[in-house]
């Protein structure tokens, strides 16, 4: 080890040392920036999809409730516009509640 360092000046080595210093503090907040970013992104899915998962809910309710067909075809359309696949399928006894509101 000594003569790997043997022919640099004792300045050189300080700023290999502030250098790598820094590189690693860099390298940290860069990864805990990400981190960050990531949690934030998830939190933020996860209160759009159950807002659309409340108020779909909530209008879908009635429709079902009183088998409006009217309702239901002003209903179908959420299906339509805001598909994600990462949703889950409504169901009602056994039904997919699309076969529902097309039916109406």
């Amino acid at each position: 080890m000594r003569r790997l360092l043997a022919p640099f000046s004792v300045r050189q080595k300080l700023l290999a040392v502030v250098l790598l210093t820094t590189l690693t503090a860099l390298l940290v907040a860069i990864m805990v920036m990400v981190g960050f970013d990531l949690r934030n992104y998830r939190q933020s899915l996860i209160s759009d999809m159950t807002t659309q998962a409340d108020l779909l809910g909530r209008t879908t309710a009635p429709a079902l409730t009183f088998d409006d067909p009217r309702v239901r075809r002003k209903t179908s359309s959420c299906f339509v516009t805001a598909a994600d696949p990462r949703g889950g399928d409504l169901q009602r006894a056994g039904e997919d509640i699309r076969q529902l509101f097309e039916q109406g």
